[in-house]
């Protein structure tokens, strides 16, 4: 049995509250390195299995949806989204988050589609309008910009685990005043995934079941999507530059 008396309770209170501080100079200088500066202001920890698992231990699934121009349905085509819509906020039994991403649209493999279809033409009446058509775009691009608007749902899972970075503030306050930064790393990055999956798929499945009701289309990202969203969000990317097109 344990022993509870006042002294050992006293040393093992001293000793867990230096410890991080003990722990720090005693590790090894290798693993503080800050192996890319921009993720350190990110919450994302990682990206596979078509999920996103952030640095706390949660993991986020996002779905893609398509839109409808409510402006110009009729008044009747209007009461009933609405009221789809309302069935849809008032059957949820858990969270999610609803994302419009606004983007730029680079317009270069449109154009590029547009010269390639513009060689293989034989009228030359064809061709004239073409370039009339490729002229016209290219001005477009140059006087306004081309956006693209993009909505998303995303379903959240929230593990309630925290990395020893976040349960340890005393770490970060020793590693704040010294200046160094350690990696935040999860070991069982694959076990939350995996458990992650079990509360998120039938949410998925509810979710996407709701959405159609609506007229609403909705997919899951995968990998390869979510990292080309993430890219693109801290990306912006111009839709065509001005310097390029001049030299059109």
């Amino acid at each position: 049995m344990a022993n509870l008396s006042p002294e050992n309770v006293k040393r093992d209170v001293v000793s867990n509250f230096f410890k991080p501080l003990y722990d720090f100079f005693l590790s090894d200088p290798d693993k503080q390195k800050v192996t890319a500066a921009t993720q350190d202001h990110l919450d994302i920890y990682d990206i596979f299995d078509d999920v996103v698992l952030l640095k706390n231990g949660d993991v986020a699934m996002v779905i893609e949806t398509t839109a409808v121009n409510f402006q110009l349905m009729s008044v009747y085509e209007q009461n009933a989204k609405i009221g789809a819509f309302a069935d849809l906020i008032n059957s949820l039994n858990f969270e999610l988050q609803v994302v419009v991403h606004t983007e730029p649209i680079n317009m270069r493999r449109y154009l590029k589609y547009l010269e390639e279809n513009y060689k293989r033409l034989q009228s030359q009446e064809l061709r004239k309008q073409m370039r009339y058509y490729i002229e016209f775009v290219k001005t477009l691009v140059v006087q306004n910009n081309i956006l693209q608007k993009r909505f998303f749902v995303v379903l959240l899972h929230r593990s309630g685990v925290l990395t020893a970075d976040q349960l340890n503030p005393f770490q970060k306050f020793v590693d704040l005043i010294l200046g160094r930064k350690r990696i935040v790393e999860i070991p069982n990055a694959q076990e939350l995934v995996d458990k992650a999956y079990m509360s998120l798929i039938p949410k998925r499945d509810s979710i996407m079941r709701l959405l159609s009701r609506i007229g609403l289309g909705a997919k899951q990202l995968n990998t390869k999507e979510l990292i080309e969203l993430f890219y693109s969000y801290y990306n912006p990317v111009t839709s065509f530059g001005d310097e390029e097109l001049e030299q059109k």
